[in-house]
């Protein structure tokens, strides 16, 4: 299979394969549930990939459908066994992930090409461990203990490791300038924190595979300014793709269908057309790194 493929997407293609296979055959929830004696509620949470299907359960749903391919047959049991695996990183964090934030990490490991747009913030793919501390010590609006902030922070770096794998998604980043002035707090030490981060975000931007662009402030006001999303693409040909917006909240909700795919990925277009290049990213960056150094208000 692609990639490292996680549990929750091969759930999605499961469920997804499943489904098309009863509709092939023009068959309803309720015929394929009565036909085996389940109940419907049984397949619906199968085909909504609300729950992991049993290698007896597959393969009785197979026999019903005629699949009799063995290739095809060998790739769902494996679709299958990689649903009920479970992520490695979402495993260990969920304690303090949300269910959405932990299934957006899932997504995310399996992703071939990944689209964010982050108003506010440097996103967490491309954040320093300190940075990423000041970031999350004050979600979603209360100091959070200070081990749970920790352990998001290592989950957070955990996740930064999939631009180092040599297989490696293609990643491109849209940021908001303001982003780029944005002091980690305001205790002694956050210029600091500020500076190394925009260092790290030139290194990561040198990487081929990894596109950082910036949408200046003469761009003026946009209709997204308000709205970090991140789209989500897969290698396999028949999987959509997923868009995941965050909340205030730092919760992570999800959107599947179509037509918000479609209308996300515009959305993303008509913002790299506005911002800089990622050529021009160094300049960006020495730019801010100048006017922090001389308006530092701890120099």
């Amino acid at each position: 299979m692609p990639r490292n493929q996680s549990a929750a997407v091969s759930r999605r293609r499961l469920r997804t394969a499943l489904r098309r296979l009863r509709v092939a055959r023009d068959m309803t929830q309720k015929e394929v549930a009565d036909a085996l004696r389940w109940s419907s509620a049984k397949l619906m949470r199968i085909e909504a990939g609300k729950v992991s299907v049993s290698f007896t359960d597959l393969q009785a749903l197979l026999n019903h459908y005629g699949v009799t391919d063995p290739a095809r047959i060998d790739t769902l049991n494996e679709l299958s066994a990689a649903a009920r695996s479970g992520s490695e990183l979402s495993a260990r964090y969920r304690d303090v992930l949300s269910p959405g934030m932990a299934e957006f990490v899932e997504h995310e490991e399996s992703a071939g090409v990944i689209r964010n747009f982050q108003p506010q913030l440097i996103p967490g793919l491309l954040q320093t461990r300190e940075y990423a501390y000041s970031a999350l010590r004050f979600l979603p609006d209360t100091e959070l203990p200070a081990e749970v902030v920790e352990r998001r922070v290592e989950a957070r770096l955990e996740r930064a490791e999939l631009l180092r794998r040599d297989d490696s998604p293609d990643a491109f980043f849209i940021l908001d300038e303001s982003a780029l002035y944005r002091r980690a707090g305001a205790e002694s030490g956050a210029d600091g924190v500020l500076a190394a981060q925009l260092e790290h975000l030139r290194e990561l931007g040198a990487r081929p595979h990894v596109s950082i662009q910036v949408l200046p402030f003469a761009a003026g006001l946009y209709g997204a300014i308000r709205s970090p999303f991140v789209i989500l693409e897969f290698d396999d040909e028949l999987d959509d793709g997923l868009v995941y917006i965050e909340s205030p909240q730092d919760e992570m909700i999800i959107r599947e269908d179509v037509e918000s795919i479609v209308r996300f990925a515009d959305r993303f277009r008509s913002l790299e057309k506005r911002a800089t290049s990622r050529e021009m990213l160094p300049v960006v960056i020495d730019a801010a790194l100048k006017r922090l150094k001389s308006h530092s208000v701890f120099a």
